[in-house]
């Protein structure tokens, strides 16, 4: 074998064995990213698709579900119809945020056309995603009135799962 071989067989086992690290790491990560009734951490810094720079206000007065995802996470791409479906009819009643870590905006802006997508998606960087302990993808938050965490996951979730933790803060929420 000549060295640029072997570099490249090399490169191969370092890229293989780091996949198989994040797969074992994700299965026996646990279930929940945060704790209940902590405060959502604060997302500053992100980049909307029309390239503009912004904070999100996580207080809202309203039940708040924050999807952290990326382009090329398969089971991320499997519940943005989901998403999208949800977030039309709920309204205005429920915030939804799509924060994408390590994508490329171009496909961001490409699914979120082709999945009619209405809510908004933006750019977070590692260190945002890392505050929110989203070491697996993709990882949901709700959040309350308040900006707290009331219930997180890893992992795909369906829209009979996002109901059951969303129907108690609206039948709590005031009424607007």
């Amino acid at each position: 074998m000549s060295a640029p071989q072997i570099l490249r067989a090399g490169a191969r086992v370092i890229g293989v064995a780091g996949l198989l690290a994040l797969l074992v790491y994700s299965l026996i990560g646990g279930q929940d990213p945060l704790e209940q009734g902590v405060p959502a951490p604060a997302v500053q810094g992100l980049r909307r698709l029309d390239g503009s720079l912004g904070n999100l206000e996580l207080a809202q007065g309203r039940p708040i579900v924050v999807n952290i995802w990326a382009t090329w996470c398969a089971p991320c791409l499997q519940e943005l119809p989901m998403f999208a479906a949800a977030a039309k009819s709920y309204g205005p009643a429920v915030g939804f945020y799509g924060l994408a870590v390590d994508s490329n905006r171009e496909q961001m802006m490409q699914l979120v056309q082709r999945m009619g997508i209405t809510y908004d998606i933006a750019e977070i960087d590692g260190a945002t995603s890392r505050a929110w302990n989203a070491t697996a993808l993709p990882s949901t938050y709700i959040l309350d009135g308040q900006g707290l965490i009331r219930w997180s996951v890893r992992g795909v979730i369906d829209r009979a799962t996002l109901q059951e933790h969303l129907e108690p803060l609206l039948a709590a929420a005031p009424v607007r």
